[in-house]
């Protein structure tokens, strides 16, 4: 009989179960040549020792098989985020069958009725069933990395890349369909982001005092100045108090005398929770105040007199964050903690046409569930005030991924199309019901 009819294909329910058909057929020497998994059965290729020769391309193949576990290890040290799952599996196996080996190295050596011939019998079987199931988890694991994690990974990444926390992206990532292109993904989780995105509606969250809270240059005075002139017509301006409070800086004064000036407003400038007392006890007949607080003191809470006067009327308030596009998560989580017993109403931020990458915001409005309310393109008074939309923000998304993200990976114009199409047609429905 040649030597090609020797080399067999056995199938099995399980792997032990092959091995036994293996083992007593071919004997304990024999060698897996390969394996695989279908449709419930372990498929396994296993020929007698005597056959393989060293210049075979059956014993390269044996080779390549018995240096995978090695491999997969190096790569795990050089990127150990890709597929910590896969990689563990692996590697415990291996542990795994290492301890049984030893176990039975053991005991072979405090057994002197056991020969040399009969331990190198059961050394090659525990080897053979160790590179088999090495074989077996490589074929298993990276099949189900190349389909579901490879895309999950580049896709992670490129949200870090651009701004989001962690926290955010677990949630988008891991819902993501197991047969799915890299082109669908982003479509898919782009999606996800901007409709789980709160957008404010004034209309709905009127109170009588509204107060601005963010760190000082954050641009409150002139997007206040902004959302009065597009909001606010003159006729109501009588219904309406501006309150300043001193944020140590010579300007804020100045900024009161020049809304008194432009806007025919009641406008007060105070230093003292006493002088904020008569304040609003004068605003007493008006439907609104409007109050440019300075930013809260984040390393020391009682320094924050302002701040814990108005949390005593948190039934009649709305607390507005303005915030600039170059702070970061970690101002905004700090502010977060220290109000979030108060009614925070909405983010609005400013200064876009200076840093244009506001994701980190989104990626906080997502977190803490914060609805956004305008974005100010320009420290400009000529440029408006824009009210965030879906649109707009998909727009400055995509734009923030083309211009941020990942060199090697790009985004198809067709999907800013898609995405424009989509919110257009959206804000269209919403207007004709309205």
């Amino acid at each position: 009989m040649s030597k090609s009819f020797q080399v067999k294909r056995f199938v099995a329910g399980s792997i032990a179960e092959a091995l036994h058909m293996i083992k007593k057929e071919l004997g304990a020497e024999a060698v897996i040549l390969s394996n695989e998994t279908i449709e419930g059965k372990v498929h396994v290729i296993a020929a007698p020792a005597d056959l393989m020769d060293d210049s075979t391309g059956n014993t390269q193949h044996a080779h390549k098989t018995a240096n995978a576990l090695s491999r997969l290890k190096k790569s795990k040290e050089e990127a150990p985020t890709v597929n910590p799952y896969f990689f563990n599996r692996v590697s415990s196996s291996d542990d795994r069958f290492s301890n049984v080996i030893l176990k039975k190295s053991s005991a072979i050596d405090n057994t002197d009725a056991i020969d040399d011939f009969s331990y190198l019998n059961i050394k090659s079987e525990i080897l053979s069933i160790k590179k088999m199931m090495t074989s077996h988890y490589h074929a298993q694991y990276w099949e189900q990395f190349q389909k579901e994690n490879l895309i999950q990974a580049i896709v992670y990444k490129k949200l870090i890349s651009i701004g989001f926390e962690a926290k955010t992206i677990d949630s988008l990532v891991s819902q993501l369909p197991n047969d799915i292109s890299f082109d669908e993904a982003w479509i898919f989780v782009l999606n996800a982001v901007v409709n789980k995105i709160k957008l404010y509606k004034k209309n709905k969250s009127i109170k009588r005092y509204n107060i601005m809270a963010g760190p000082s240059g954050s641009g409150k005075t002139t997007m206040f100045a902004k959302f009065l002139m597009q909001n606010v017509e003159p006729q109501f301006h009588e219904q309406i108090g501006i309150i300043f409070i001193n944020q140590n800086k010579l300007t804020t004064v100045h900024e009161a005398k020049a809304f008194y000036n432009i806007f025919n407003l009641p406008c007060f400038y105070v230093e003292s929770i006493t002088e904020l007392e008569e304040a609003i006890a004068f605003c007493s007949d008006k439907k609104q105040i409007f109050i440019d607080m300075p930013s809260p003191n984040m390393m020391d809470e009682t320094c924050n007199e302002y701040l814990n006067y108005f949390k005593k009327m948190n039934d009649d308030l709305n607390l507005f964050y303005v915030i600039p596009s170059s702070v970061g998560t970690t101002y905004l989580s700090a502010l977060f903690d220290l109000t979030k017993e108060m009614n925070v109403c909405a983010l609005s931020i400013t200064k876009i046409d200076e840093h244009p990458n506001y994701i980190p915001l989104l990626d906080f409005s997502l977190r803490f569930d914060v609805p956004i309310a305008y974005l100010n393109l320009s420290s400009v008074m000529t440029e408006p005030l824009i009210e965030a939309h879906r649109s707009s923000l998909i727009k400055d998304l995509l734009m923030v991924v083309n211009q941020y993200a990942l060199d090697q990976i790009s985004i198809d114009e067709k999907m800013a199309t898609y995405f424009m199409e989509k919110f257009n047609n959206e804000s269209e429905l919403q207007a004709s019901a309205s």
